[in-house]
């Protein structure tokens, strides 16, 4: 990487950073109680805040304040595309899957339900439009399913899109299959993309933090589908992603073939990843401490190489994982301000 190309996105980057809601600044605002005092905390970020504009987002509906996050976290993300090198969006293009991921989700999702999209003009459809292939225009005017995935046809989704045709009707779709089958096609491109794009430091904190991330994706799915749904062992390998770190097929094998919960966690701990999955036997969710273990490895690879391709991701990581904590809290927000007889109504 050039030394002028990294200090532009640098200092771009540096600058972003002091808008980032993390949770140590929504902990410094106190207890945040309706959806308007988290409104006005999250437009503290401009690209929240463009987003909140362009979207002309109603602050007292849950799904507006959604929509505004994610689409100012793409946002966030086309700030650093447009400071990046060649070099650099090509790898970017490829990350950029995770919002377009939830994009074409939310679009199809959304013609179902009200017979038309939540699509309008912005910077993600020129975006979109002018470096992905997507028709954008057709999707604004859709009223159907069939509309929708048509308008991907020449992006490089069309063949995923094409191989699981028979997923999708004029007006519906089987949502379920489509999105465990879609989520495993984009993880994969991801991956295949670091691979091909990446180099050097960047690479190889690539390979480790995703790889780990891939890693402990697939060991919960078989847990999952072992012991909870006890489905075969093909039934169980067939539903994992294609992409790890240090879970290699030895390692698949042994868990699948694990006589119960005490030796799958033996099996894992020999992984690595022994301080996330020793609860698996309780309650306790799991999600804090995978959040804990991939965080401080992100820290500890975003340290190995500060300037590398690594710090654009290091950032991109600390943005979505911004965006998961502000849609966590207005889910609790807006639970919290629901009668128990709308609540009774909605179980």
């Amino acid at each position: 990487m050039k030394l002028d190309n990294y200090t532009a996105i640098d200092t771009k980057i540096h600058g972003m950073r002091k808008h980032l809601l993390t949770s140590e600044k929504i902990e410094a605002h106190g207890n945040i109680r309706t959806l308007n005092e988290l409104y006005a905390l999250i437009t503290e970020n401009p690209s929240y805040k463009k987003a909140a504009d362009v979207l002309k987002t109603d602050v007292s509906s849950r799904e507006d304040i959604e929509l505004m996050l994610n689409y100012g976290n793409f946002f966030e993300f086309l700030k650093i595309y447009r400071f990046a090198s060649l070099q650099q969006r090509a790898f970017l293009k490829r990350y950029a899957m995770f919002f377009e991921a939830w994009f074409i989700k939310h679009t199809l999702r959304t013609v179902v339900n009200r017979g038309e999209t939540t699509v309008i003009m912005s910077p993600v459809t020129h975006y979109l439009d002018d470096n992905r292939g997507f028709k954008t225009t057709d999707l604004i005017m859709a009223t159907d399913v069939k509309t929708v995935v048509d308008a991907l046809a020449d992006t490089i989704y069309g063949p995923f899109f094409q191989q699981y045709s028979n997923l999708f009707s004029q007006n519906d779709y089987e949502r379920y299959e489509f999105e465990i089958a879609f989520d495993q096609f984009v993880i994969q491109q991801i991956w295949q993309g670091g691979k091909k794009y990446l180099t050097g430091e960047s690479l190889t904190g690539f390979k480790k933090l995703f790889g780990a991330r891939f890693d402990i994706l697939n060991i919960f799915t078989i847990y999952r589908l072992k012991f909870l749904y006890q489905l075969s062992d093909n039934e169980v390998t067939s539903a994992l992603v294609d992409a790890h770190y240090r879970l290699n097929d030895e390692y698949v094998d042994r868990l699948l073939q694990a006589p119960d919960i005490r030796n799958f966690e033996i099996t894992v701990a020999e992984l690595g990843y022994g301080d996330i999955f020793e609860h698996l036997s309780t309650e306790e969710s799991l999600q804090k401490y995978e959040e804990a273990f991939l965080r401080s490895l992100q820290s500890h690879l975003a340290n190995r190489a500060p300037r590398s391709m690594f710090a654009i991701i290091n950032y991109l990581e600390d943005s979505r994982r911004a965006l998961l904590m502000l849609e966590e809290l207005t889910e609790r927000i807006t639970y919290k301000n629901i009668s128990p007889i709308e609540r009774s109504l909605n179980q």
